[in-house]
């Protein structure tokens, strides 16, 4: 496996990392999941209405900042860090993302300015990177759509681990193991310990496949 400092390895070895030393609990699992959620619906939004190197897009979430994917990237991997339960990766994971996001970040921008020329310089001198402060830039006429190329050709991939590992994970009910974890569960018939920890696996698994075979 190649070393974690391109982005999209990031997640890789963060999956990795939390299931070897994580540690979830149901209130780590609780608050972590608020982050997975969001992450994955500005995933969507941010996919949904991107129109790459077609023009310089500046509808949903692009009006407030320039990088709205890789900030809903940001987000879903600090849902996974919070929900491992494992404290020390927080710690780590901004500088490792940063590390490994700001010079993609440069690189992008540096071939949309040879693209676009003085259509994007302008729209990042109005636009901030990856944190919202500003005024939204002006609506354009481009909108969200469900059959946006880019949205189906890798949203629904990254987001299926989910809900195969919530699947999965109702038949820990008949092992000893999904028994004492339904123990600590406050859903009837559910283990959210289980279904995190399925889906740590799942994803886990896609990123391998999608190292080694794709």
């Amino acid at each position: 496996m190649r070393l974690p400092w391109r982005r999209g390895r990031i997640r890789t070895y963060l999956l990795f990392v939390c299931l070897v030393f994580g540690h979830a609990t149901p209130k780590s699992i609780a608050f972590g999941s608020l982050f997975l959620v969001l992450g994955m619906a500005l995933q969507v939004w941010a996919k949904g209405c991107l129109h790459q190197e077609l023009e310089v897009t500046s509808s949903g979430p692009y009006r407030l900042v320039r990088h709205p994917y890789y900030l809903a990237n940001a987000i879903f991997d600090l849902g996974i860090a919070i929900v491992s339960g494992w404290w020390p990766v927080l710690l780590v994971l901004p500088l490792w993302w940063f590390g490994v996001y700001l010079p993609e970040i440069r690189r992008e921008e540096a071939r949309m300015e040879a693209i676009f020329g003085d259509d994007y310089l302008e729209y990042r001198r109005r636009v901030p990177m990856v944190v919202p402060h500003r005024r939204p830039f002006p609506k354009p006429q481009g909108e969200f759509s469900w059959y946006n190329p880019n949205l189906l050709k890798t949203e629904a991939a990254r987001i299926l681990p989910l809900y195969l590992g919530v699947a999965l994970d109702m038949r820990l009910r008949d092992t000893s193991m999904g028994r004492a974890k339904l123990q600590a569960s406050p859903w009837p018939g559910f283990s959210p310990i289980g279904a995190f920890n399925l889906f740590l696996a799942g994803g886990f698994a896609l990123c391998l496949a999608k190292e080694f075979l794709l």
